[in-house]
């Protein structure tokens, strides 16, 4: 879970263009003009090390990178914790259409099925004919 929390923190601090590095001291830096300004915790919590940079623009970093660790802690836990979802039945209606997003198929038959039951098992929620 801690490797999944700073790769996801990443990938939404990447997006905002804050710069992180690889995890180090079970913890993920902020990098700020290259330099370490704070780090997050596995529990989502921000901290300053000792040899973090002190300025300014790093104290308004830490203050923008803390909403983000909340909210990626807070989806990441609520996923953790979902149950799994099981399908009671996945048969295909005979007056349905399969939607064309899915990769073009025309009919429901025993492929739809198959992959009914690989989304259901992989992805943790149930496919169109079995919701």
């Amino acid at each position: 879970m801690i490797k999944k929390f700073f790769t996801e923190l990443s990938r939404v601090l990447a997006m905002h263009d804050i710069e992180t590095a690889p995890p180090e001291r079970n913890a993920l830096p902020v990098l700020l003009n290259g330099q370490s300004a704070c780090h997050v915790e596995p529990s989502g919590d921000m901290c300053i090390f000792p040899d973090d940079l002190r300025s300014p623009e790093a104290a308004e970093l830490y203050h923008k990178v803390a909403p983000f660790s909340k909210e990626v802690r807070e989806y990441l836990t609520a996923i953790e914790r979902a149950p799994l979802l099981k399908a009671t039945a996945c048969r295909p209606s005979p007056r349905r259409n399969i939607p064309s997003m899915y990769s073009g198929m025309k009919s429901a038959g025993s492929l739809w099925h198959r992959e009914c039951l690989k989304k259901q098992t992989a992805l943790r929620i149930p496919c169109l004919p079995c919701s």
